[in-house]
């Protein structure tokens, strides 16, 4: 509420140098910053990276020298090292990654493949968590249905496939999400509570 947002844009659009720029900020409000762009700076260039591996890569490979690429804290998790003051180390997620070099932004030197797999870091969630973040945990995947479904947002019929898909699909953060498609049911100290004993499962995890 304090204009951050635009005070960000404004200092972006003086530096007028023809030079991509990263915003990094929570999944519900990747949009928000978008919407403000195409207000307040309409002449300035911008790319949402969000969605599957290929799609993210696409959104950055088709991005214009200039944009601003606007992506979230759980995508940026997805695609580089970073680090974890809860792990306190930097932590690179397991999966097979392209390494590039370049000459430029359009003439790849050299290329290769590595995969990177076994080690898992079992890190808690906070209040504010992705479902990439919740779902790596298949018990507390599973205990989120059960939630939901003691909470009434959803019947026991209704936890399949197409529900999954319809939830990491959304983008939104779990909060936000519940927010938006509970009208209401599901409390700040209900979702609270949840987060709780979903650490006190990975706490025990790790215990293991």
């Amino acid at each position: 509420g304090l204009g951050k947002t635009l005070q960000v844009i404004t200092f972006i659009a003086s530096l007028n140098d023809n030079k991509r720029k990263l915003v990094v900020c929570p999944a519900s409000l990747v949009y928000n910053w978008a919407a403000e762009i195409e207000k307040f700076a309409p002449t300035l260039h911008y790319t949402i990276v969000s969605g599957q591996p290929e799609i993210r890569a696409n959104a950055i490979m088709n991005s214009l020298e200039d944009a601003i690429l606007i992506t979230s804290y759980d995508s940026l998790k997805r695609d580089f090292a970073y680090y974890d003051p809860k792990v306190k180390d930097w932590v690179i997620e397991n999966g097979t990654y392209a390494i590039e070099i370049c000459h430029d932004s359009m003439n790849v030197a050299v290329s290769a493949e590595i995969t990177k797999s076994g080690e898992k870091y079992l890190v808690p969630l906070g209040y504010d968590c992705g479902f990439y973040e919740m779902f790596q945990y298949p018990e507390v995947k599973k205990m989120f249905y059960e939630f939901l479904v003691e909470q009434g947002l959803v019947t026991a019929d209704q936890v399949n496939d197409n529900l999954e898909k319809g939830i990491i699909w959304s983008f939104w953060a779990v909060r936000s999400y519940l927010d938006m498609n509970s009208n209401g049911l599901i409390s700040f100290e209900a979702y609270n509570r949840f987060i709780d004993r979903a650490n006190e499962v990975i706490k025990k995890m790790k215990a293991k």
